[in-house]
């Protein structure tokens, strides 16, 4: 008898399976991506840092995939959550601290091509920092397939097959993997934020998108997230005074409670409503981010000529 094919064992995980493994995914790339901007700013994000990060990211992913990126092409994925005007500044941003540069596309004199720079690609691959980001990525998985009991048996022995050749690809490999998941998951939070935004209210609309995620994932797992903890994480992308706002922002749209800590009633607790909840158990959400990461991991491009 044939052993199940690979899809049709990613397809028989549950939706609790699916729903803390994209939680877990798009959390992992919003903390790496703060200590990618912050050492790509030289730590001094600016106001554009998240729009000039996409930028890289999609001329990094496209380099590796021998591809080309343009300008229409970053505003086309903006879906009306960035201006072509922000988008133009972030491009120039990214020019001017040497990550980018541009060229007139050959065939279409109104835009410009964007190619990484030799910093950005020797971010994405240095080997330490790539280590670290596939550990925890590949950590992800591997709760999801190998350590839970939610995992159908028939299926456990082809994921955990796939999990030993993706613990086996080559570094550089492994970089475009998660590189094309930051820039997925970052892609992902623009649809989601646009679906919950009032018409012009983005204000502070990213930060509370990662907060209320932290608060999620922590109640998931029956954790405390704290405003400390908040601040620790955010590698000096945001400071304490725009966290505070952020969480003010989540207690005014229902997203977040806060809560005194005992014994210390000076540290605020921050807990999920049922209306976040609600949002981030939402099963075509799960279903949809669970095929869009999977089919990164499953779908390994050649490594380009560096």
């Amino acid at each position: 008898m044939r052993p199940p094919a690979l899809p049709q064992a990613l397809d028989s995980i549950p939706t609790s399976v699916r729903g803390i493994t994209v939680g877990h995914i798009q959390l992992t790339t919003m903390r790496h991506r703060m200590l990618a901007v912050s050492a790509l700013s030289g730590g001094l994000p600016g106001p554009r840092a998240l729009e000039v990060f996409w930028v890289v990211l999609g001329a990094v992913v496209a380099h590796f995939e021998h591809d080309a990126l343009s300008r229409k092409d970053i505003a086309a994925r903006a879906t009306g959550a960035v201006s072509n005007a922000t988008l133009s500044r972030a491009v120039r941003d990214a020019e001017r601290l040497g990550l980018v540069t541009t060229r007139p596309s050959p065939t279409d004199g109104r835009s410009q091509i964007i190619m990484p720079q030799r910093r950005a690609i020797a971010y994405a691959l240095a080997p330490q920092r790539a280590r670290v980001a596939w550990a925890a990525y590949f950590a992800i998985l591997r709760s999801a397939f190998q350590d839970n009991p939610a995992t159908p048996e028939v299926y456990r022995p082809v994921l955990e097959a796939w999990l030993e050749d993706l613990q086996r690809l080559p570094i550089a490999r492994k970089v475009i993997i998660s590189t094309k998941l930051q820039l997925k998951a970052l892609e992902r939070s623009l649809h989601i934020l646009l679906g919950f935004r009032a018409p012009g209210d983005f204000s502070l609309a990213y930060e509370t998108f990662w907060i209320v995620t932290e608060a999620n994932i922590a109640s998931t797992e029956n954790r405390i997230v704290t405003q400390k903890d908040l601040t620790a994480r955010a590698s000096g992308m945001f400071s304490p005074a725009t966290i505070s706002r952020a969480i003010h922002n989540a207690e005014t749209k229902n997203w977040i409670t806060s809560v005194a800590a005992q014994p210390d009633n000076r540290v605020r607790c921050l807990l999920p409503t049922d209306y976040a909840l609600s949002v981030f158990w939402d099963q075509v959400r799960i279903d949809q981010g669970w095929r869009e990461y999977m089919e990164i991991f499953t779908r390994v491009v050649p490594v380009a000529d560096h």
